[in-house]
């Protein structure tokens, strides 16, 4: 610290000791020299101290070097008793100014010097430091002149380059860089120097297979430019916009939208995607209460309502199902999640929620209820239908027996008719029903719809009202469909009529039926709600100009004993759903009240020919027969109604009540059937098993099946396993006897019982 001072001190005082060893140095030399130039005058020996102590220590030094100077004058050049004469005194008081006046030039040339030297040196300092900010921020940057040469460039414009600095300058920079020679490019830079405006572009630089964002500014004498490398933000920007365009998508995916509602305010925001569920342009919700809820259903507002409150209330999420309308009139169904949120107090001051259209949801869970309301009255319909056959068997077997026991005139006969008649009209009930359940007598063959339906035409016109006027307009190349014959005619019958029931006597009415070819989509086969695939399909169309139906009303007409008619046993477009389906097809309804009704069948065209063989009929036979037959029947009534007709015939009859039965039966008798009339629906062992563990007794076993259900079910249970014939219940005496005649003459069905399979237990599989 002492030496520091010591050092400052010695600093301060080395320019008044230079002055005054310059005075002393003059002096020296004035007295050395008279002796060689005489006497020198004092002015020019002392001048040159003075301004050499004024310029080298500034004024101060400079005025010590004059006082010092005027001293030695006098006292050595000029001494005398009385001092030095009036001439003297007058120049040493100008020497003496002159010596000032020096002191202070030099002073001012010492200072502008010193300025000079610290300008120069922040200069340099400020120049280091802008290079070193120049090259230190992450842009590429140059300045060129008026034509395009480069005159400045930091570190990275020489990278983006491949150049050194010093090679850069003086280049144009189109010649560093040709990208920027492009038009549009060019175009900019020139613009930015002569408009003297900034201007901004991209391009991309294909050497280093980056981008750039390009920035130049006007200077006096040509322009700036900075080069950035977006090629990063441009990737983040593309992952930013591919995010945002996901984020954006799912909710439009998911029909979900986003709401706001300001208590304190009162002010309800939607979102964009909100609107568009409600149907709404974007931007014209109404932002307030009042019009979130007049957009909600009548009924289920208060619902909503107190959903809101209850949340608030309980400080808890909620969660509420609604009907909405949309701006077109449709409505809806949405889901509405969602919270309050509160102050430190635990005032709300906002509701916030999102809202998902879940209306498909609801259309399939009702479609889902309604299939499963169908197929649960199907089974219950086919279920009673069976019963009732079997009921019916005994009733129209018996009365039949009966009346072929009698003598032709007895007065009994007519009576036994009747019943055998009325039992005829149940079956015909009992196969309505089954027909809706899928499970009708199908005699299945190739046709061509256009000809079913005229061939009933006449049928058609005789039973609708004779106001009703029916049009026909059917295809005449139309490809086959493989179906039943009879419940096409079915089909058609009931659709039909039904269609000219709908329009009231007071009209004129019209009933248009039409055929046609058409190729149906996935997006058409969804919307036929069946299990229908993509393909080539035969529709039949019906339709009428009635008062058409009401949405809970078309909800309903197919089920089971609904009707809207006073007379009705809403059986009829049950039995035809059935059929319909039963033949792997579909059946739509669209309906408009007071406007009519459309419904079209759509059945798969066949794809290859197939033939069967009839079998042989009964007429012209000799019903009579001596064989020994098997009955397997789990009904006591039907295996004695049928012991009684065959034994009437001549025929030896055993009874067995289910398959265990059978099988024993055999197991313990020398007894060789020739037939075997098993019931297919038996509880215990399966008609698969029994056929099965019977033709392991006796090999050469046939079958006659028979069941309350269609052939239909034979077919997809028992295919081709020496199966000669099926009997369909409810049936009378002679229809029986002529069924087991015809099975007698019918060779068996190709199959052997290895073709069955068991399991390790024995039992069929």
């Amino acid at each position: 610290m002492v030496i520091t001072s010591r050092a400052k001190l010695w600093q301060a005082a080395l320019p008044y000791v230079f002055g005054l060893s310059t005075v002393l140095a003059g002096t020296m030399m004035g007295l050395m020299g008279q002796p060689v130039f005489g006497k020198i005058p004092p002015y020019l020996i002392y001048i040159l101290p003075v301004m050499a102590a004024a310029a080298y220590g500034g004024f101060g030094p400079g005025v010590l070097a004059t006082g010092s100077s005027a001293i030695a004058i006098v006292m050595v050049f000029q001494p005398g008793p009385f001092g030095p004469p009036l001439g003297s005194m007058i120049f040493l008081v100008l020497f003496l100014l002159d010596g000032l006046t020096i002191s202070w030039i030099g002073d001012q040339m010492r200072t502008s010097i010193r300025r000079a030297a610290n300008a120069q040196r922040q200069a340099v300092v400020a120049r280091e430091r802008q290079e070193k900010i120049l090259n230190s921020i992450s842009d590429a940057f140059g300045a060129l002149d008026a034509d395009g040469r480069v005159t400045y460039t930091n570190q990275n414009l020489a990278a983006l380059t491949s150049q050194r600095q010093d090679e850069l300058l003086g280049k144009q920079i189109w010649e560093v860089l040709p990208e920027l020679s492009e038009s549009g490019a060019k175009e900019s830079l020139r613009r930015a120097y002569t408009e003297r405006i900034a201007v901004r572009f991209e391009t991309f630089v294909s050497l280093l297979n980056r981008s750039y964002e390009i920035s130049a500014y006007p200077l006096e004498t040509g322009l700036s430019l900075f080069c950035r490398d977006t090629t990063e933000w441009k990737k983040a920007e593309r992952v930013l916009q591919e995010t945002e365009e996901r984020l954006r998508f799912a909710p439009e995916a998911a029909m979900i939208g986003t709401w706001t509602h300001d208590l304190s305010q009162s002010r309800f925001l939607c979102s964009a995607e909100l609107e568009r569920l409600f149907g709404l342009c974007p931007g014209s919700f109404g932002e307030t209460e009042q019009a979130f809820f007049e957009l909600i259903h009548p009924e289920d507002r208060e619902p909503v309502r107190r959903a809101f409150a209850d949340a608030i209330r309980a400080h808890d999420l909620f969660e509420v199902e609604f009907r909405y309308l949309r701006a077109g009139g449709e409505t809806r169904w949405m889901l509405g999640r969602g919270s309050g949120f509160f102050d430190s107090s635990g005032n709300p001051f906002r509701l916030a929620g999102v809202g998902i259209d879940i209306t498909g949801q609801k259309r399939s869970e009702e479609k889902l209820r309604h299939t499963q309301r169908l197929e649960s009255l199907g089974i219950m319909a086919g279920g009673i239908a069976h019963d009732f056959n079997n009921l019916l068997v005994g009733i129209m077997g018996n009365a039949s027996l009966a009346g072929q026991l009698l003598p032709g005139g007895h007065a009994t006969r007519p009576l036994l008719q009747e019943i055998v008649l009325a039992g005829e009209k149940a079956a015909h009930l009992t196969q309505q029903m089954l027909a809706y359940a899928g499970k009708g007598h199908v005699a299945v063959k190739r046709l061509q719809l256009s000809a079913v339906v005229r061939d009933i035409e006449r049928l058609l016109r005789t039973s609708i009202p004779t106001h009703v006027d029916l049009k026909l307009d059917l295809a005449s190349d139309l490809p086959l469909v493989e179906a039943d014959e009879g419940q096409m005619q079915q089909v058609v019958m009931n659709i039909v009529i039904n269609a000219a029931e709908a329009i009231p006597g007071d009209r004129e009415g019209h009933v248009w039926v039409r055929t046609r070819c058409r190729s149906v989509n996935e997006n058409v086969a969804v919307a036929f709600g069946s299990d229908i695939s993509a393909g080539r399909y035969i529709s039949v169309e019906v339709e009428d100009n009635g008062i058409g139906m009401d949405e809970p009303t078309r909800a309903r007409i197919f089920e089971p004993f609904f009707t809207t008619k006073f007379t009705g046993r809403g059986l009829g477009l049950a039995a035809v759903l059935g059929i319909i389906r039963g033949h792997k097809g579909a059946l739509t309804v669209a309906s408009t009240p007071s406007q009519g009704s459309k419904f079209e069948v759509l059945l798969p065209v066949t794809q290859e020919f197939k033939t069967s063989e009839e079998p042989p009929t009964a007429a012209n036979l000799d019903l009579q027969g001596h064989e020994t037959l098997l009955v397997v029947d789990d009904e006591a009534p039907v295996r004695i109604l049928m012991r009684n007709v065959l034994e009437t015939y001549g025929y030896t009859v055993l009874l067995a009540e289910d398959g265990d039965s059978a099988v024993e039966l055999l197991g313990k008798s020398f007894v060789e059937p020739r037939l075997v009339l098993l019931d297919l629906s038996m509880p215990g062992m399966s008609a698969r098993e029994t056929i099965y563990q019977l033709r392991l007794l006796r090999r050469n076993l046939r079958f006659l099946l028979s069941s309350g259900y269609g052939a239909n079910e034979v077919t997809a249970q028992l295919p081709g396993e020496h199966i000669v014939g099926f009997l369909q219940k409810p049936y009378t005496a002679s229809q029986l006897a002529e069924k087991v005649k015809s099975a007698l003459s019918t060779p068996a069905a190709l199959g052997d019982v290895e073709t069955v399979g068991v399991n390790s237990a024995g039992v069929a599989q």
